[in-house]
């Protein structure tokens, strides 16, 4: 068999190293008489590997504990209705950084929710970047870079603010 190297977005090569390990405890993982696929996402052993894969990703992103690492299913297009399905009010207005054709699509689905609207845009420019400051009055404001993790942080003063969502995948 010859191996193919897939660098396209969302799942890509894995080292041979990783395969043969998972192969090896796909029937029987760590002796534990099943597959990690059989058991309980509630059991104290899959909750155990929850708790060290995101304690991994924090590490390695450099992340504080005054963030958590949510694992989310779907892909980015269901990000783009979460957030506002989370964190919008029926009576309020989030603001959309748009930056290209993701962007534009967040905010579309923004839109499907409740209030949005387009706080930048770099439609004109063809630039990669909002460079105009301007006062925000918002819940939320999102930004997507060309870089799927999401990070969620409050003001930093402590005192109680907006959401600042940023959406990011290659980067990391």
């Amino acid at each position: 068999m010859s191996t193919i190297y897939n660098f396209n977005a969302g799942p890509a090569i894995l080292p041979a190293s990783v395969l043969e390990h998972a192969q090896h405890e796909l029937r029987d993982y760590q002796g534990r008489g099943m597959s990690i696929l059989e058991m309980s996402h509630r059991s104290s052993e899959y909750e155990a590997i929850n708790a060290e894969a995101a304690e991994r990703l924090k590490r390695l992103l450099g992340v504080g504990d005054d963030y958590h690492v949510l694992f989310l299913q779907g892909g980015a297009s269901l990000q783009f209705a979460m957030l506002p399905l989370n964190f919008l009010p029926p009576d309020a207005s989030a603001d959309y950084l748009i930056t290209g054709a993701w962007a534009e699509k967040a905010y579309e689905e923004a839109l499907r929710v409740g209030q949005a609207r387009q706080a930048a845009s770099t439609a004109q420019t063809a630039i990669a970047a909002c460079h105009r400051r301007r006062t925000l009055h918002l819940i939320y404001m999102r930004h997507t870079s060309t870089s799927p993790v999401t990070k969620r942080s409050k003001a930093s003063s402590g005192i109680p603010g907006p959401t600042l969502a940023i959406d990011r995948w290659s980067p990391i």
